[in-house]
């Protein structure tokens, strides 16, 4: 495989070959057509956020949201007596 600099040089010469102002007219307007950055993925155009500035700490706010215990939780554990392994409760589903 050649490197970079080798292929630059090579198109260079095929462009200076060319001898119809077209072809070079539209080699120019595709090198201009491609982006330099990487592209951006699909799913980064189609998430929008709610509002300007709004965080997660603000949603949680205005959901009233609390959060569980982890005291609580172990405590339902313990009390539901639940002994299959996560494995094994997936599975059920």
């Amino acid at each position: 495989m050649q490197n970079l600099e080798t292929q630059k040089y090579e198109l260079i010469y095929l462009i200076m070959q060319l001898d119809s102002p077209q072809i070079l007219q539209k080699m120019v307007q595709l090198a201009m057509q491609k982006d330099l950055k990487e592209e951006v993925p699909a799913y980064h155009n189609a998430v929008k956020p709610l509002r300007k500035g709004l965080n997660l700490g603000q949603i949680a706010a205005e959901q009233n949201y609390k959060g569980f215990s982890w005291k609580e939780f172990c405590a339902l554990r313990t009390k539901l007596a639940i002994t299959e392994t996560a494995e094994e409760l997936i599975a059920l589903i």
